[in-house]
């Protein structure tokens, strides 16, 4: 922030952009291909914390790259004013690698586990927590007018082939910079002892079954309890 007032100061009709991790072709810190080299060494298991529920606010380089060009082409729109910039949707971890997946065509299960014991994820995780981090585009959209020119779903399966065609060097300065070391003995390892360990954890029989609330109206089924329909059929 204090950057951001001395830029201001000596240039109060600057504008700012606050750029989120950005990602695709070329990138210096590819972070899918934490996904995609494990899929091409022939993993069909992944690590993920807490499902991959985590939302964490990126953006592809051309979609970054068309919100600069508005506002040199239209400065009046941007003059004086600071702008967060990303992708108009924000995918989960859990998005990013099934799209990877489903780009490279490979099977990939994940494996979700507690953010503390959830290790191999780091790299992907790019942070200590597994809290969100989304950005209010609203003065981007609105004052700038910018919208993607790439979906974020086609742009990660880009980001995903580019990189399965341009692949990093084993060890070489790419995977440097990720921290991933990519030890898949580990890795099982730390996979069998947690499905191990969920599988020795015994539910009890409850008293009286907890539910969802009575508000809750979707599909029935094991360990589910929904009211009953007052009419078998809607009415409009």
């Amino acid at each position: 922030m204090r950057t951001e007032q001395a830029v201001f100061a000596a240039h109060p009709d600057a504008v700012h952009f606050r750029y989120p991790y950005l990602y695709g072709p070329h990138q210096l810190v590819p972070r899918e291909w934490s996904i995609v080299r494990r899929i091409l060494d022939g993993r069909r298991r992944i690590v993920l914390p807490d499902e991959g529920l985590t939302l964490h606010h990126h953006g592809y380089t051309e979609n970054v790259a068309a919100a600069l060009t508005l506002a040199v082409l239209h400065p009046e729109r941007g003059a004086g004013l600071v702008f967060n910039v990303g992708d108009d949707e924000v995918l989960t971890l859990r998005q990013v690698v099934d799209l990877c997946a489903l780009e490279i065509g490979a099977d990939l299960e994940v494996v979700s586990m507690p953010h503390d014991l959830a290790v191999p994820a780091r790299p992907l995780l790019t942070q200590p927590s597994p809290t969100h981090r989304v950005l209010d585009l609203t003065r981007l959209h609105h004052r700038l007018g910018h919208r993607d020119v790439v979906p974020a779903r086609v742009a990660v399966r880009r980001t995903a082939r580019w990189l399965a065609e341009h692949r990093p060097a084993p060890g070489g300065q790419e995977e440097m910079v990720l921290t991933d070391p990519f030890d898949y003995a580990a890795e099982d390892a730390l996979m069998d002892s947690w499905l191990a360990a969920r599988a020795m954890v015994a539910v009890p029989e409850f008293a009286v079954a907890p539910g969802y609330g009575l508000a809750f109206s979707g599909p029935s089924g094991p360990g589910l309890t929904t009211r009953p329909r007052s009419k078998e059929d809607f009415e409009e």
